[in-house]
C-alpha cells in the first residue's frame, strides 16, 4: 500500500482499493492513518488468527479500526449476516450501507439464489431497483461478497447495468474454490489457499451441490490458537 500510494497513484486514477490485513490490534489503524479511506467495508469478523489476537474481542476491535478511520463524510459498508459486523453498523453514525444474503430490510440483498457447479445465479435488490446476474464463482459466501461490492458501487453511483456487467466479468481466484480441468470424469475443486472455520464450512456447503462421491483432502486449519484442536475436530465432524 505505502509504495503504491507514494509511487503509482496518478491524477487519472479514480479508485484505489486497499486490502487491510491484520495480525494484531492497531494494524489496521496504522494503515488507515496513511491511506485515509473514504469507504470502508468489513466482509466478516470471525476467529481467524486467534493465535495472535488471543480473543475474538480483539479481532472485533481491530476490524472496527477501519470504520473508525473513515473521514467524517466517509461511508461504512457492513454485512447484516455477521453479528459482530451488524453491531458495528448499528453504532455507526456516518453514511452507511447494509447488505445481506436474504434480509429484505438491508440496502442491498439477494433473492432467488441458485448455486451449481457452473457458478451462481441470483437477483440483486438495490435502492435503485433489482436485476438478475450470473457469476462463475461458487458458493453463497461469494454471492455475499459480491453484494458488498454492489453496495459500494451504489455508493459510487454506478448504474445497475454497469454493476451487472462487472459481476459477469469476475473470474475465480486461484486456489479459492477453483474448478480445475480434468480428463477422467472427476471434478477437482482447489480451495488450498488458506482456510478458517467459516471458510471451511462454506467449502463443504459448496460441494453439497455436486452429485456423486466426494473426497476431501485437507491438512486442517492453522493459526487458531488454543481453539485449533476443537475447531479442527468440529470441521472433521462436518
Amino acid at each position: 500500500d505505502f509504495k503504491i500510494v507514494l509511487e503509482k497513484l496518478k491524477p487519472e486514477h479514480q479508485v484505489f482499493i486497499s486490502e487491510m490485513g491484520a495480525r494484531k490490534v492497531n494494524d489496521i489503524r496504522e494503515i488507515c492513518d496513511f491511506v485515509r479511506p473514504d469507504i470502508g467495508i468489513i466482509t466478516s469478523i470471525g476467529p481467524q488468527h486467534l493465535e495472535t489476537f488471543k480473543k475474538i474481542e480483539n479481532v472485533v476491535k481491530t476490524k472496527k479500526e477501519l470504520i473508525d478511520g473513515l473521514a467524517e463524510n466517509g461511508i461504512a459498508v457492513l454485512p447484516k449476516d455477521n453479528e459482530h459486523c451488524f453491531n458495528i453498523y448499528k453504532e455507526e453514525k456516518r453514511e452507511k450501507y447494509l447488505y445481506s444474503l436474504s434480509d429484505r430490510g438491508s440496502d442491498v440483498y439477494a433473492k432467488n439464489i441458485k448455486v451449481s457447479p457452473a457458478g451462481s445465479t441470483f437477483t440483486v435488490v438495490t435502492p435503485n431497483g433489482e436485476f438478475e446476474c450470473t457469476t462463475k464463482l461458487l458458493g453463497e459466501h461469494n454471492v455475499q461478497n459480491i453484494l458488498g461490492c454492489v453496495a459500494i458501487a451504489v455508493a459510487l453511483e454506478l448504474t445497475n447495468e454497469q454493476i451487472k456487467a462487472g459481476i459477469n466479468k469476475i473470474e475465480p481466484v486461484e486456489h479459492r474454490l477453483q474448478i480445475l480441468p480434468t480428463n477422467n470424469g472427476t471434478t477437482v475443486i482447489d480451495d488450498a489457499f488458506n482456510s478458517n472455520p467459516v471458510g471451511s464450512k462454506m467449502a463443504l456447503d459448496v460441494i453439497k451441490q455436486f452429485e456423486g462421491r466426494k473426497i476431501i483432502i485437507t491438512p486442517g486449519m492453522v493459526e487458531l490458537g488454543a481453539e485449533e484442536y476443537n475447531l479442527n475436530k468440529e470441521f472433521g465432524k462436518q
